[in-house]
């Protein structure tokens, strides 16, 4: 009997689940880039169908992953939810096009969990950069040539950053938590000519492309100070069906921070969730717990929400 398990998160949480696999690490984050994903799915035999742009979708080079077609955007940074990628892959019903891989097998839920959680952080192609990093970014493309004086754009601090002077011309948004492509800061550095104002490169020497991509990262992962700290970090998720009767779902957690409650939900299309049940949290910063909970009805995709 078929089952899948999905994990939906309203915060963000990293430990167990293929660990190893995430290369990057800052301050209080873990977590994957794109040549993490890359790897996943070349294990599970992608480029069998994904192999060129020519054949459809693919994701030989990052700018090829997030190409769009007639479904939508394959990769929504920050929301695995509504990334065509993540609704191809969960085993279920999707809602445009064909479930991938094809004849009915699924990926290992370890590795969809990857694709997830790194979707769910902005989908970076880089480690992603804290603003400190981001600053030094824009200092070694020496932007404080320009961007020195009282009353004008600056990025000395973080909330300078996000201030756009009052004698400004242009109306677009400074910076878009989780959407560089509406973020007038990208634009500039990325040297769009289609924009208000003039590029923002000193001597017009392009900033390096891992220097705008780093950029663009630190704005998909939702443009904050430094990095999120992390309430939860899961250990551990089984669950087995008993008897064909009921599912017991299982977790543990190694450290719990201002958590109330894991609230559980289910779902017969993989899409659409209700909530079946809420188990109240520990809150122990540094203590194993173990969870339990029953579900009396088959066939259906659960999703955990902490």
């Amino acid at each position: 009997m078929k089952r899948l398990i999905l994990i939906w998160l309203c915060i963000l949480f990293f430990g167990g689940f293929d660990s190893k696999g995430q290369s990057c690490e800052s301050t209080n984050l873990v977590h994957y880039q794109y040549n993490d994903i890359k790897n996943i799915l070349e294990k599970n035999s992608c480029l069998n169908c994904h192999h060129g742009i020519n054949n459809g979708w693919s994701f030989d080079t990052y700018r090829n992953m997030f190409s769009s077609g007639k479904c939508g955007s394959v990769i929504k940074p920050g929301s695995p939810a509504t990334s065509i990628l993540v609704d191809r892959l969960n085993g279920g019903a999707v809602d445009c096009g064909n479930p991938i891989p094809l004849a009915a097998h699924t990926i290992p839920s370890k590795d969809l969990l990857a694709i997830e959680t790194w979707i769910l952080v902005g989908a970076p192609e880089f480690c992603i950069p804290e603003y400190e990093e981001v600053k030094n970014i824009f200092n070694s493309n020496q932007c404080q040539d320009c961007h020195n004086k009282n009353g004008e754009w600056s990025y000395n601090t973080y909330n300078s950053l996000f201030f756009k002077p009052g004698n400004s011309v242009c109306s677009d948004p400074l910076v878009v938590p989780f959407e560089h492509n509406n973020s007038f800061l990208y634009k500039k550095i990325s040297g769009q000519s289609d924009i208000c104002g003039q590029k923002m490169l000193a001597g017009n020497v392009p900033m390096s492309y891992e220097d705008v991509a780093r950029v663009r990262d630190w704005i998909n992962s939702g443009a904050f100070q430094a990095s999120r700290a992390l309430p939860v970090v899961l250990t551990d998720f089984s669950a087995y069906n008993e008897e064909d009767k009921k599912v017991v779902l299982y977790w543990q957690t190694s450290s719990e921070y201002n958590t109330a409650f894991f609230e559980i939900e289910n779902s017969g299309d993989g899409i659409q969730f209700n909530t079946i049940g809420k188990k109240q949290a520990s809150s122990n910063p540094n203590v194993l717990t173990n969870y339990e909970f029953t579900d009396l009805t088959l066939d259906l995709a659960i999703s955990i929400i902490v």
